[in-house]
């Protein structure tokens, strides 16, 4: 017989007391889950039955929304310090203040101290005649420490940590990874379900369902399902709980529970969101608690020659997904809101008033945010943005660097910020060599037809740049940033000394249309000469004898398209650009177009089309991990010096970079027609986690391949063509041949580190040097 209890409503704060002992009450979300007794059967299991019979009547209500929908979301993130003990001596001396800011986790109940809060208050806008979702940001407001440490794009890579779960879609996304629902078609191979309670939830008859992971240790949960007894059932309530066993990254416990009203027009349904997070890096070294919940309220839906707003107009004909209007003057009216909706964050800022009230917290702190970007600000206040620096120096990675040709380089760079001017930018810097006693130089004068706040490339971007450098460049070798100065991305290439010195002039123009759609276009002169060991440019001449060019003009025009069809970006957010952006992954396509047209009457030696496509994106394949790749063909058209060839993109140092090739040496391959893949499986712990003892370890497996297709037409051959450069005789033409490399590796070794080996398939060339296998390493935070 069905047993019946009244489920209470949950509790929007807790009760907290001033002594360390553990409260009367608080709400503990992942409550024990018990796995019912006997063998599982998917036959005449009235549980699967239910959630498919939800499944299908939510398709249906979702399938029949044919009327354009508003409401208003309000969104809050606390990043505390966890696991601290309130007595400890050391932390009573350093912070005796701490113990009134103290708050306890919804965890565990144990103590834990608000470092940063987060706000946004939104209206979101669906509109029936488009199929779009917009959102308008009408208040938002990060306070906390790092507050002058985010240039914005912190804050992105945060939210995309954290997204809005739906359980009707195909997996829930959260940490990066992508979790198998328990209400997706792919859910019931996955989770055991059973029928385990009928209780009054919110004066209504409810059914609890109770599911686990067949496999605990794939990305899952495990937790309770609330639905009504209607035809069909609506779902009340959602439970979720990540087994302690799953493969995670620094995570001790997560929660998210959500509460549903099946009265609204709206696709979720969601009116509240809970998520519950407690990190641990290294055993005890640092352990934080995230606690999130949002709010939804204020549905309306928009029926025809309904009135509406100016301001709301954004939500249903904004070009852009996404209108941020927080910095503007009525974003004001909107705080009072998000004290009614998620309380008040007074008592963090007053924590943060007498932190800095200590001289050396205050400035620890305030150094701490004068570097905290790579750069130097030359001016701090501490009431402005970033500190209301006019001049930036840096960036710091690139202030000392090494190779054979310079010797140690020294450089010293620097950049102006909005400021000064919000559209008017200068930034460059000056480098030398200590071997080649030659001064390199760059400098650049940027005008933004947009203001901008600090940074000239904050989103969106429509620009007009000049700029003049005079550097050293190796053809061929990949720089994940700067192609001279980042002593880590060098580690190991130091001994190339086939390189040149190039004079570049460059004007462009850059525009992003929305968030999806962005166009370069530019007119560049470049004059390339060898480095004293770097290759000589000897060209035949028609009689057969050889001249040699001490240097080589190309004058060049060129457009540029970037579209990423569903990319979502805000306003004013540096993900593109920041130093900060690898945070960032996204799983939209990413596809580039690219031609350069080159024309004597440009001011260059030379006429040639080059035309390249690009396409690049992560697909996540569920429990079985996901795949990144890039996929580029390319084109020249015309004869041109082999320093204007295609070059296949090297990785020869020690650290591992993507989309480049790990055995090729620069300039060993030359072609006029090219194709590459580079492909990446990362298997999480697919295989490993199912080997005992290696699943103690919690490595992750990960496939490579490198592929390159080349050709080189008459126009560029040897034999073939008239008025040709020589090639170096460690290049090689490619006629219709492929290059492939197959690579292995280990990631999340001691949670931080990837090692991957790598072998050449390809047979080796006449000129080919060094071994067939190679080893890369690098370091990445991943979930």
């Amino acid at each position: 017989m069905a047993a019946h209890r009244e489920y209470p409503a949950p509790r929007d704060s807790l009760p907290i007391t001033k002594q360390d002992s553990v409260p009367l009450f608080y709400t503990i979300p992942n409550i024990t889950i018990e796995t019912p007794r006997g063998k599982y059967s998917k036959e005449d299991n009235p549980a699967i039955t239910l959630v498919l019979d939800a499944m299908e009547g939510e398709r249906n209500r979702r399938d029949s929304i044919d009327y354009s929908y508003h409401l208003r979301g309000a969104d809050r993130l606390t990043l505390s310090l966890a696991n601290f003990d309130l007595k400890a001596k050391w932390l009573n001396t350093l912070f005796p203040f701490f113990p009134k800011y103290v708050t306890r986790s919804r965890l565990d109940g144990k103590w834990v101290l608000p470092l940063s809060i987060r706000d946004r208050i939104s209206d979101y806008g669906y509109s029936v005649e488009d199929k779009k979702w917009r959102e308008v940001i009408r208040y938002s407001r990060h306070t906390g420490l790092d507050q002058t440490l985010d240039d914005g794009t912190m804050t992105v890579a945060i939210e995309d940590l954290f997204p809005e779960v739906d359980l009707y879609g195909r997996d829930v996304r959260l940490l990066q990874t992508h979790f198998a629902s328990p209400l997706s078609s792919d859910g019931l191979s996955q989770y055991k379900y059973y029928l385990t309670d009928t209780l009054i939830m919110r004066g209504q008859v409810a059914q609890m369902v109770t599911f686990f992971p067949f496999v605990p240790s794939d990305p899952t949960f495990r937790g309770h399902l609330y639905f009504t007894v209607t035809d069909p059932p609506r779902l009340l309530r959602s439970e979720l709980i990540v087994p302690q066993s799953t493969n995670l990254n620094f995570v001790d416990a997560l929660s998210i529970t959500q509460e549903y009203d099946p009265a609204q027009p709206d696709k979720r349904q969601v009116s509240e969101e809970a998520l519950s997070l407690s990190f641990r890096l290294y055993w005890r070294l640092l352990s934080l608690y995230v606690e999130q919940t949002r709010h939804y309220g204020g549905r309306e839906v928009v029926t025809p020659g309904m009135p509406i707003a100016r301001s709301d107009t954004l939500l249903f004909t904004a070009p852009q997904a996404i209108t941020d209007l927080s910095s503007d003057t009525t974003a004001v009216r909107y705080r009072p809101e998000t004290e009614r909706m998620l309380a008040s964050d007074q008592g963090l800022k007053d924590f943060l008033a007498e932190v800095k009230a200590i001289p050396i917290y205050r400035f620890l702190l305030d150094a701490a945010d004068m570097i905290s970007l790579g750069y130097i600000r030359t001016r701090y206040d501490r009431d402005k943005l970033f500190g209301g620096s006019y001049f930036d120096i840096g960036p710091i990675t690139k202030m000392i660097g090494f190779n054979e040709v310079e010797g140690n380089r020294l450089r010293l760079g620097g950049r102006t910020t909005g400021f000064i001017s919000p559209r008017f930018f200068l930034e460059g810097y000056l480098a030398y060599g200590f071997r080649d006693h030659e001064l390199k130089h760059s400098l650049s004068v940027i005008w933004s037809f947009l203001p901008k706040g600090y940074f000239r490339e904050e989103f969106p971007r429509d620009e007009l740049q000049f700029s003049y450098s005079h550097d050293l460049f190796t053809p061929g070798q990949l720089y994940a940033t700067d192609p001279q100065d980042n002593t880590y991305y060098h580690f190991g290439t130091t001994y190339l000394t086939n390189r040149s010195y190039r004079n570049i002039w460059q004007i462009q123009y850059i525009h992003d249309y929305g968030s999806t759609l962005s166009l370069r276009v530019y007119l560049q002169h470049v004059t390339d000469t060898p480095a004293e060991h770097g290759f000589p440019y000897l060209k035949v001449q028609r009689d057969g004898d050889l001249l040699r060019q001490w240097s080589i003009t190309d004058a060049a025009a060129g457009v540029e398209v970037r579209w990423a069809p569903g990319e979502r970006i805000r306003p004013g957010s540096m993900e593109r650009h920041s130093p900060f952006k690898d945070l960032i992954k996204r799983e939209y396509p990413v596809l580039f177009l690219k031609h350069e047209t080159a024309a004597r009457v440009l001011g260059g030696e030379y006429l040639r089309h080059r035309t390249e496509i690009r396409l690049e994106q992560r697909l996540p394949m569920g429990i079985w991990g996901r795949m990144d790749y890039q996929v580029t063909v390319g084109k020249l058209w015309n004869t041109v010096p082999f320093p204007l060839l295609y070059i296949p993109p090297t990785n020869r140092g020690f650290t591992l970079h993507d989309n480049a090739f790990k055995i090729l040496y620069p300039l060993e391959y030359v072609a006029d027609e090219w194709a590459t893949l580079f492909a990446q499986w990362h298997m999480r712990g697919l295989i490993l986690n199912r080997i005992p003892l290696l699943n103690k370890l919690s490595l992750r497996g990960v496939w490579s391949i490198n592929y390159l297709y080349g050709n080189t037409s008459k126009l560029n051959q040897q034999a073939h063509a008239t008025d040709i450069f020589i090639l170096p005789t460690i290049a090689t033409e490619m006629r219709h041949q492929s290059y492939v490399e197959l690579g292995f590796g280990l990631e999340n070794i001691l949670k931080l580190g990837r090692i991957d080996v790598y072998r050449r398939l390809t047979a080796p060339g006449a000129y080919s040097q060094g071994s067939p296998w190679a080893v890369r390493g690098t370091l990445r935070v991943d979930f």
